[in-house]
C-alpha cells in the first residue's frame, strides 16, 4: 500500500502545485486499484470456501443416506465421487 500512496522513496518530491495535485490524484487512484485487487482476491477465497462447504454437506448427506438404506461401500464411493466431480456445476447454477 505504501508504494501506491507515495511519490517515491524519499529521493523525489512534488514541488509545484501541478505536481502536488497530480501526486494526490495518483495516490487516490493507487488506493482504489489496490482495494479492487484485494476485493477480488477475497471473493475468490470466499467462493472456494463456499464450494468446499457445499461438497462437505453433500458428502454428509450421502453418508447418512448410505447408512439409512444400508448401501454398500462401493456404491457410496461412486456417489461421493460423482458429487465431488459435479459440485462446481451445481453450485454455480
Amino acid at each position: 500500500m505504501t508504494v501506491f500512496t507515495t511519490v517515491g522513496f524519499g529521493d523525489m518530491s512534488a514541488v509545484s502545485m501541478g505536481e502536488i495535485v497530480y501526486c494526490g490524484f495518483m495516490m487516490l487512484v493507487g488506493a482504489v486499484v489496490h482495494s479492487i485487487i484485494i476485493s477480488e482476491v477475497i471473493n475468490v477465497v470466499t467462493s472456494s470456501d463456499q464450494i468446499n462447504e457445499f461438497v462437505t454437506l453433500q458428502r454428509d448427506l450421502i453418508e447418512a443416506f448410505a447408512t439409512h438404506t444400508q448401501l454398500d461401500e462401493a456404491s457410496e464411493g461412486i456417489l461421493k465421487h460423482w458429487v465431488e466431480s459435479n459440485a462446481r456445476a451445481w453450485f454455480s447454477t
